[in-house]
């Protein structure tokens, strides 16, 4: 076969708009349940029993409206040897998202970013690669869930992975 050099190069872009048509019923937020059980402590008013809210025409939850990936991937043969050297890089961008359902403010995930490295070789027939490998190089802070905890008066949420790296072998 022919060894040459090979670049790819790819663009990903989402726009989204996703809203509620119709949710009149929604669950309130952990403010508004508190208020619920508490009515003595003026903190924020809920006019509904059960304490609903009313998310008709607003955004759905774990919906970003920008979403977007770029990556570069090359490829160079090793002369002389069968083998090709690889380098990847990998860059993604979420706007900000709510969490959880009741859109809570102290549920909103801020837009962030990713990036993500490889480098190693392979053989020409596919048959074997070794991959030296960096994910969220920059170290993001983001959430990946979110969700409250009323019982505690406050949210909890899982981070997404931190930096993280390392070498694969395939066969």
């Amino acid at each position: 076969g022919h060894r040459q050099d090979s670049v790819q190069l790819g663009l990903q872009l989402g726009f989204n708009i996703a809203k509620y048509q119709s949710f009149a019923d929604a669950q309130a937020t952990v403010p508004e349940q508190i208020n619920e059980a508490f009515p003595d402590v003026p903190l924020i008013y809920c006019n509904t029993t059960p304490c609903t809210q009313d998310l008709s025409g607003r955004v759905l939850d774990n919906a970003p409206r920008w979403t977007s990936t770029l990556f570069l991937n090359y490829e160079r043969p090793v002369p002389k040897v069968p083998i090709f050297w690889f380098g990847r890089i990998d860059y993604t961008y979420t706007s900000e998202y709510y969490l959880a359902q009741d859109l809570d403010p102290n549920l909103l995930q801020s837009g962030y970013n990713l990036l993500n490295l490889h480098t190693g070789f392979r053989t020409d027939d596919d048959l074997l690669e070794f991959t030296l490998w960096m994910t969220n190089v920059t170290d993001s802070n983001y959430f990946v869930i979110g969700f409250d905890v009323p019982v505690i008066s406050g949210y909890a949420g899982v981070l997404g992975p931190p930096r993280q790296y390392g070498g694969t072998v395939r066969v």
